[in-house]
């Protein structure tokens, strides 16, 4: 698929980064998509404009990440813990998931809200009472050590083939296995 290039010019609009040929900022898209307009909405406003087009004004600004070669263990190791509180191999009691969350941990959830240790516990408590049944799929890791023994494992989470998240988790390894610090869960708005 031809992608649409990305072009500035200091001449034209200070240098912003356009859509090329189309006389629109990169950053105008990305701020009709942060308000909450769809793509079809942003494509009958701007008939100059392409799917391609808003497509390539996403990927400008996303990072290529790239894994360290030498983190590969570790890498391998936390996928297979994640998506974490999501994985029935690796328990669904409340003692299970106090074993795998530091006593500090918090989280951010999707909708923004700060939610704490015993909050969270709570919930995949009531999560796992009864029959619970979670289809899912997970891509794009990406691993970073931040100090000894602390990594930040990102990747993007998909359930029920419709709720699309980007995750970040920091995981802290202990004497006594990986321990989850932080997690927090962001919404892909139009994907």
């Amino acid at each position: 698929m031809p992608r649409t290039p990305i072009a500035s010019d200091p001449k034209v609009m200070m240098g912003k980064p356009m859509i090329a040929g189309t006389g629109i900022a990169v950053e105008r898209i990305l701020e009709k998509l942060g308000a909450g307009e769809t793509v079809d909405r942003i494509l009958a406003e701007h008939p100059q404009l392409t799917a391609e087009g808003i497509r390539a004004a996403i990927a400008f600004v996303e990072p290529a990440l790239a894994a360290d070669p030498s983190g590969l263990g570790v890498l391998n190791e936390l996928i297979r813990r994640e998506p974490i509180f999501h994985r029935p191999e690796l328990g669904t009691t409340r003692a299970d998931f106090e074993n795998t969350t530091a006593t500090d941990f918090w989280e951010v959830g999707a909708s923004g809200r700060r939610y704490s240790r015993d909050y969270v516990l709570d919930a995949l408590e009531k999560r796992y009472a009864g029959p619970y049944v979670d289809v899912w799929e997970t891509t794009g890791f990406h691993c970073r050590k931040l100090a000894e023994d602390v990594y930040l494992l990102t990747y993007t989470l998909i359930q029920g083939k419709e709720r699309k998240t980007r995750r970040s988790t920091i995981w802290q390894h202990t004497p006594e296995g990986w321990k989850i610090v932080y997690h927090q869960g962001t919404i892909v708005q139009d994907s």
